[in-house]
């Protein structure tokens, strides 16, 4: 049977601090930037990278060349690690061409396959 996802999300605007977030409620809470004691319970921790305010033609160029999908994901897979995260989030809106949403395909499979090695190791 799948696992049932509680999913919050939690930004810096949101008028409370990441401390108060009563992380017992989630099985999955997804932070821009937090600092959660996830000792306390089962709690999974994403780092949040993009949004509504995010520059569209960055991603564009992340995903359609090579080099720049290792850089970002090599760099988005060290700064989850170092501060405490156990995933991460995209959050690219929106790929509005074919062209955009193959790139994006390319960037999602290295991405989870680099992760996937990364979590083995």
């Amino acid at each position: 049977m799948p696992q049932t996802v509680k999913g919050g999300y939690w930004f810096p605007d949101s008028g409370i601090t990441a401390s108060d977030i009563d992380s017992t409620l989630f099985t999955h809470l997804f932070c821009p930037f937090a600092d959660l004691d996830a000792s306390t319970n089962q709690v999974v921790t994403l780092l949040s990278i993009g949004g509504g305010s995010s520059n569209v033609t960055d991603f564009a160029a992340i995903a359609s060349q090579s080099s720049f999908r290792k850089s970002f994901i090599d760099s988005s897979i060290a700064l989850a690690r170092s501060n405490g995260f156990h995933d991460l989030d995209l959050d690219w809106e929106y790929p509005d061409t074919d062209e955009k949403m193959t790139s994006l395909g390319l960037l999602l499979h290295k991405w989870q396959t680099a992760a996937a090695a990364e979590g083995a190791s």
